[in-house]
C-alpha cells in the first residue's frame, strides 16, 4: 500500500514538474517575443516583428498556444491556495496567461487562436462542471455549431490569400496522393515531387494561377536565404504591386501588402 501511494505520488511529481518545464520554456519564448516586438531583441526572419527562437510566427503561435491552457490549469490549482507565497504563485500563473494571450492577436495565427480558445474553455469547463438538461445541450450545441461556421468564415476572410494557399497545397497533395496510394514517391521526395504536381497542376487549371500568384511565390522564394536574389526579388514584387489583376479581392490585397513590405526592405 505505501509502495502504491510513494508510486503515485511520484507520478504527480513528475507530471508537475514536466508541467512547469513547458510552462517556463514558453514563458522564455513569450518574453523573448515581446523584446523582439518592442525592437530590443532581433526577430530571426526579417518579415516579421517576432519569431521568438524559430523562423516564422506561425510555430511560435502554435507552442504558445499549446502551453496557455497548462498555465492556465496551474493558476486554477494555486487560485485555491491561501498562503502569501502561494497567493504570489497564483499570480505569476496569472501574469503568464496574460502574456501568452496578449501575444497570439499579434502573431496572426488562426490555428493557434483556434486551438487555445478551444484547449483553454475545456481546461475551464473541467474546473466548473455544470450539469445541463437535454434541451439546453442540443440548443447549447446548436449555438456552438452557428459559431463555429461563422468562425470559420470571419478567419477564412481574415487572411483569405493565406488560406487559399493552404487549400491549394491541399489539393494539390490529395492529387498526388490519389496518383499513387500504395508505392508513393520514395523517401525525402514530396519537396520536389510536390513542386512537379504544382506546375502540372498550373498549367491544367490556368485560372487557379490569376496571373499574379507565382510571381508571388517567386518573390518570396527569392528573399529566402538559400535563394537569395536582389534584383529578381524586386521584378517580381513589382509585377504584384503594378499588373491589373482580373478580380481585386482581398487575396490581392493581401499579395500586394506583403510585396510592399519587401520592396521597401530590399529598396
Amino acid at each position: 500500500m505505501i509502495g502504491e501511494l510513494k508510486a503515485i505520488h511520484t507520478k504527480i511529481f513528475l507530471s508537475n514538474l514536466f508541467s512547469i518545464a513547458l510552462i517556463a520554456c514558453g514563458t522564455y519564448q513569450a518574453i523573448l517575443a515581446m523584446l523582439q516586438l518592442y525592437g530590443f531583441k532581433p526577430s530571426r526572419h526579417y518579415l516579421y516583428a517576432f519569431t521568438g527562437t524559430f523562423l516564422n510566427p506561425g510555430p511560435f503561435c502554435g507552442y504558445v498556444a499549446f502551453i496557455l491552457p497548462l498555465a492556465l490549469d496551474k493558476w486554477f490549482v494555486w487560485r485555491e491556495r491561501t498562503l502569501p507565497a502561494e497567493k504570489i504563485v497564483c499570480y505569476l500563473f496569472g501574469m503568464i496567461c496574460l502574456l501568452f494571450i496578449i501575444l497570439l492577436p499579434a502573431g496572426m495565427s488562426r490555428a493557434a487562436w483556434l486551438s487555445a480558445s478551444i484547449s483553454s474553455l475545456y481546461v475551464i469547463s473541467k474546473r466548473f462542471p455544470c450539469k445541463i438538461r437535454r434541451p439546453l445541450l442540443l440548443g447549447a450545441a446548436a449555438v456552438a455549431g452557428l459559431l463555429f461556421l461563422a468562425a470559420s468564415v470571419l478567419l477564412l476572410h481574415f487572411k483569405e490569400n493565406s488560406a487559399r494557399r493552404r487549400l491549394l497545397i491541399w489539393k494539390i497533395t490529395t492529387e498526388m496522393i490519389a496518383d499513387k496510394p500504395l508505392t508513393g514517391y520514395g523517401a525525402a521526395s514530396f519537396s520536389s515531387k510536390y513542386m512537379d504536381a504544382q506546375e502540372s497542376y498550373f498549367h491544367s487549371h490556368p485560372h487557379a494561377v490569376g496571373g499574379m500568384y507565382p510571381h508571388y511565390l517567386l518573390a518570396k522564394l527569392y528573399c529566402e536565404k538559400d535563394y537569395y536574389y536582389l534584383d529578381a526579388a524586386k521584378k517580381e514584387a513589382e509585377i504584384v504591386l503594378y499588373r491589373d489583376p482580373k478580380v481585386m479581392s482581398s487575396a490581392v490585397k493581401e499579395m500586394r501588402y506583403e510585396m510592399g513590405k519587401i520592396i521597401s526592405i530590399i529598396s
